[in-house]
This record gives C-alpha cells, sequence and structure tokens, in this order.
C-alpha cells in the first residue's frame, strides 16, 4: 500500500510538471538567441506573416517580424504583406542562405537585417520600395565584393524626374569581401552617420574608395577595424567635419596617422591592436576636441614620449592597457599648464609592464583626486622607496573609491625582496616608509632607465644581444644552405658515377644484331656465344605474329649490361656473307 502511495505522487508530480512547462514552437530556431527584446508578447496580428515568421508588438505600432535561421534562399514572396500596412516594421531576415538581393516589396521597413546570409550581389534599386522608411541596415557577414555592390544599389525612387535619397542613417557593410567600391556608390546616401567597413581587406587602400567615403558629408561614425591598413591615404578624412568616433583597432599602423588631424571634432579614437611602437608630441598633435582614447594590446609599444597627450585637453577617458612592453612613460606626457581645466575622468594603465609611476605624470599632483576610475593592475610595480607614493598615497585613495580595482594590484619587485607577490594595499598597512627597499642610486624619471642600475644592466643588454643574434641566425642559415649544396652535389655525381642496368622486367633498347669479340671469350655472360653455329652479324630478334616486342635474353645469358656495351666498342662487325662491316 505505502509502495503504491509512493509510485502515486510520483506520476502526479511528473504530471504537474509537463502542464507547467511551456509549449515551444517547432517551427523556430531557438539556436540563435534574441537579444535587446526583453519580455514581448506575441503579436496578434494573424496573417501569412505571422504563421511563417515570429511577431512581436514592440509597440501599438510597431512590429519585430523575426525570419531568422528558416533556410531562405530569396527575399520572400509572403512578405508582399508588408502593402498597406499602417505599423512600422523591424524585419530580421539574419541566418539565412539568402544569395542575391532583387527588390523589396513595399512596407514600412525601418530596420532590416540581413546580416549572416550569403548575399553576393545587391541589384541597382533593390531598396526602393522601402526607401522612405529605411532608417537602419544590416548587411554584415555576407560574400559582398566591389563586383556584387552596383553603383546605384543604395538609390531611392525616382520623383518628378528626381531620384530621392534614402533615409538610412546607419549602415554595416562589416565582414565582407570589399577592397573598393565605386566612387559614387554613396551619393544618395545623404542622412547616413554611421558607416561600418570592419573585417573587409581594404589595404592598399584605393582612391575610389577614398572618394566614396570622403563623399558622406553627415558622417559621425566611420569603423576601418581590421582592414590590413597601414596608413590613411593621403587626403583621406578630408572635410569630414561631422566625423566624432574613428575606429583604426586591429591593424598594422606603425605611428599614428597624420591623416587624423584633418578630423578637428574627433572625441573618440581607437588604436587597439596596432604596431605602434612609441608616442610622441606629435602623435595627437590638434586633437583638442578628443574625448576618449584607447590604445591597448599594442605588443610593440614600449614608450610614451614627453608631450604626447600634452594637445589633448579636453581628454576624459585614457585606456592604454595590455601593452606587455610598455615600460616608461614620460612624467612630461600631459601638458603642465596648471591654468587648464583637468578633464580626465577614467585613466586605464592596467597590464602594462611598468616599473614605476611618476607622481608628477598629471599637471598637478592634486588631479589624481580628481580621476573617479584609477586602473593600474597587472603591472609589475616595484615596491621600493622610489615608489613611496604610490604605496602611501595612490594605492589608498584607489582603494577608498574602487576597492575591486586593487586586487590585482601587487609589488612585482625588488628581485628576491619579500614584498613580490604582497597586495599593494597590505604592505600599505603592515610597511613603514623607512622599511621599504632602497637602494643609493639618484632616481631619474626623465630618462628610460630611471638611472638605476637594475633597469640600466636590462636596457645595455637588450642592446647588446640583438647583434650576436643575428649573426646567430645568419651562421645557421649559412650551415643550412651549405650542407644542402654539398647534398645535391653528391647526389648528382652518385647518379653520373652509377652503372646504368637494364632490369628483366623493363623493355630494353632494341638489339637486332650480336657481335664476335676478341676481347670476349666464349660463353661469356653478356654476349652471344662466338661458337655458335652463326659468326659475325646475325639477327637474332625477329618477333613472329602474335609475340611481344619485349626483350628477352637466350637461355642461360644475362641482359645487356653497360660494361658489355662497352666492350662492343673496339669489336669487328661482319656480315652473314662475312664481309666486314663500317
Amino acid at each position: 500500500m505505502q509502495r503504491n502511495c509512493i509510485l502515486l505522487l510520483f506520476w502526479l508530480s511528473m504530471l504537474t510538471v509537463c502542464l507547467a512547462e511551456e509549449p515551444k514552437d517547432q517551427d523556430y530556431d531557438y539556436e540563435q538567441p534574441i537579444e535587446g527584446k526583453g519580455d514581448m508578447d506575441l503579436f496578434n496580428y494573424e496573417d501569412e506573416l505571422c504563421e511563417n515568421c515570429r511577431c512581436y508588438n514592440e509597440s501599438s505600432l510597431s512590429l519585430w517580424l523575426d525570419c531568422t535561421g528558416l533556410g531562405l534562399e530569396k527575399i520572400p514572396d509572403w512578405l508582399d504583406e508588408f502593402e498597406n500596412q499602417t505599423f512600422s516594421i523591424l524585419l530580421d531576415l539574419s541566418f539565412n542562405t539568402i544569395e542575391e538581393l532583387v527588390s523589396f516589396p513595399e512596407g514600412s521597413v525601418w530596420n532590416l537585417d540581413l546580416s549572416h546570409n550569403s548575399i553576393r550581389r545587391i541589384e541597382n534599386g533593390a531598396f526602393i520600395q522601402i526607401s522612405q522608411d529605411l532608417m537602419e541596415l544590416d548587411l554584415s557577414d555576407n560574400k559582398l565584393d566591389a563586383s556584387g555592390l552596383e553603383k546605384d544599389c543604395f538609390r531611392g525612387k525616382l520623383i518628378e524626374g528626381n531620384i530621392s535619397p534614402l533615409q538610412i542613417i546607419q549602415l554595416s557593410l562589416a565582414k565582407n569581401r570589399i577592397h573598393t567600391v565605386h566612387p559614387e556608390i554613396f551619393v544618395h546616401l545623404t542622412k547616413l552617420t554611421d558607416l561600418d567597413l570592419s573585417d573587409n581587406p581594404l589595404e592598399p587602400f584605393s582612391q575610389a574608395m577614398v572618394e566614396a567615403i570622403n563623399g558622406i558629408l553627415t558622417l559621425e561614425s566611420l569603423n576601418f577595424r581590421s582592414t590590413g591598413l597601414t596608413s590613411l591615404p593621403e587626403g583621406m578624412l578630408t572635410g569630414m567635419d561631422q566625423l566624432i568616433y574613428l575606429d583604426l583597432s586591429g591593424n598594422r599602423f606603425h605611428q599614428v596617422s597624420p591623416e587624423i588631424k584633418m578630423v578637428p571634432f574627433l572625441e573618440t579614437l581607437i588604436l587597439n591592436n596596432n604596431l605602434l611602437h612609441e608616442l610622441n608630441k606629435d602623435s595627437f598633435n590638434g586633437l583638442v576636441n578628443l574625448k576618449n582614447l584607447s590604445i591597448s594590446e599594442c605588443h610593440g609599444l614600449k614608450y610614451i614620449e614627453e608631450g604626447s597627450f600634452a594637445s589633448l585637453t579636453d581628454l576624459q577617458l585614457l585606456r592604454i592597457s595590455g601593452n606587455k612592453q610598455l615600460e616608461w612613460i614620460s612624467p612630461d606626457a600631459w601638458p603642465k599648464d596648471i591654468n587648464l581645466p583637468f578633464t580626465l575622468q577614467e585613466l586605464d594603465l592596467s597590464d602594462n609592464h611598468l616599473n614605476y609611476l611618476p607622481n608628477m605624470l598629471l599637471p598637478d599632483f592634486t588631479d589624481w583626486k580628481k580621476i573617479e576610475i584609477i586602473n593600474i593592475q597587472g603591472n609589475p610595480w616595484v615596491c621600493d622607496c622610489h615608489n613611496e607614493w604610490m604605496l602611501s598615497t595612490l594605492t589608498p585613495m584607489i582603494h577608498e573609491k574602487n576597492p575591486d580595482l586593487t586586487e590585482n594590484l601587487v609589488c612585482g619587485g625588488p628581485v628576491h625582496s619579500v614584498l613580490v607577490r604582497e597586495q599593494m594595499t597590505v604592505v600599505h598597512e603592515l610597511t613603514h616608509t623607512n622599511e621599504l627597499p632602497c637602494d643609493t642610486a639618484q632616481f631619474n624619471p626623465w630618462i628610460k632607465s630611471m638611472n638605476l642600475p637594475n633597469l640600466e644592466n636590462k636596457e645595455n643588454r637588450t642592446r647588446k644581444s640583438s647583434l650576436p643574434t643575428t649573426i646567430t641566425v645568419l651562421c645557421i642559415f649559412a650551415i643550412i644552405g651549405s650542407t644542402g649544396m654539398v647534398g645535391m652535389l653528391y647526389v648528382q655525381r652518385s647518379k653520373e658515377n652509377t652503372p646504368r642496368r637494364y632490369r628483366n622486367d623493363v623493355p630494353a633498347p632494341f638489339v637486332g644484331y650480336t657481335a664476335t669479340s676478341s676481347t670476349h671469350p666464349p660463353g661469356q655472360p653478356g654476349l652471344p656465344d662466338t661458337h655458335a653455329p652463326r659468326t659475325g652479324l646475325s639477327n637474332i630478334y625477329s618477333p613472329r605474329a602474335g609475340q611481344s616486342n619485349k626483350y628477352s635474353p637466350p637461355a642461360g645469358q644475362n641482359a645487356l649490361d653497360l660494361e658489355d656495351v662497352h666492350g662492343i666498342v673496339n669489336t669487328e662487325f661482319r656480315d652473314d656473307e662475312g664481309r666486314k662491316v663500317e
């Protein structure tokens, strides 16, 4: 009885779970998550649109139509339902297999997502029917190249003999195969403010691309991330007075491109993951309106020279992190005019290779307190008397405002000191400043070695080690090359000295006659027996009908080898009647 009650309770609990489970739509691909849409109710609109896609109402006048992952190979015909609708539509056709855009049906589509398809071609006037409402267009992660982007693919309707412009303000062509475009391709996008060309092979930058981009006078945001650029071409960004955001990260810039100075109102500049070696007074000269600057993960960046940020009087966020070779920042990197307002709100110097941070880095020592967020974690800071101000002042200041930014703030030196790997907050609390390790060197933060013996030796070792390393590499290549040449000569000489022999299973050269030679005794292998019934020249090879041409030596004889051939050279030849043959 007790066992039956337990089983009954089990099955009732299972039934409750099954009834409580939300039913799933089997036609929807849940592998692609829906982002940024929040909790929405299904749009109460029963037509063919919502039978094929998922419909959500963002508001009483807006419909989000989710057609992702349906395996669509073209723009579906049932989208004609858009026509004569009063609500605006956010249409998501991403993660399908559409290859060509011919023409969209008429409708009030304000946001169109065609990313993650296989689009290779966009026909002229493909967006004419939605040109009056379309504001955001995403064509990223497709297979578009110059041949697939027609000159007038972004043109609007023809009204009274004039082509009306599209209303697009955001256009993404990222992650395609675009190297160049027609110089007038964006001429109808007179309201475009945001252009994303990231992850396209733009290097070398074509003149047609320069003309096309410079023609967008309304542009405010431009993304060139991971496009293989080594520099910006001359004339690029000229006349773009509205541009405030520029992303050049993931490229191959060895120095900050001078063309950036052509954008006087630029507010945000991203130079992450480039090949920069140093920053100097010319790097950002003229960018007086710059507010946000990021120079991170530039693994060749070692020095920040005097005056590097002198012209950035309006800077609010500076991120210089993840530069594994950055070991020195000049105390004069910032402007020294204390009459200028100090605007920096966030300073990120984390995960570099800094040992010392000069307290006179900012225009005034009190400016350190004005910064809301300071992140200096992940550096091998030397906890000695030369860094005493970091332990006694800066570390407590950071801990007071953002305690989580001191968790990875640890001592990286001096070498063999008990303070190594100790949190700097702990060192501050338990160690008196007089107890910090100290040497007799005259500390000088204005020179790269700080005038410290350990850093000078490190710099000298780096300089001296480069020449022996180069010589060693050259010697290794010379040895490998010499060995290869000797081996080739040996193989060639071996081939020349090796006697050529014919195998029994390989057809030999045609031999039609045998010869009698005084240098070979009777019965010697390789030549016919001179005591045979026929003497002189004898035709021993005459294949009969149906026989193979393959040479087979007479019984008891071996195949003719190279030594036998040499013996034939001095042989006297005669025909069957005994006459000498020359």
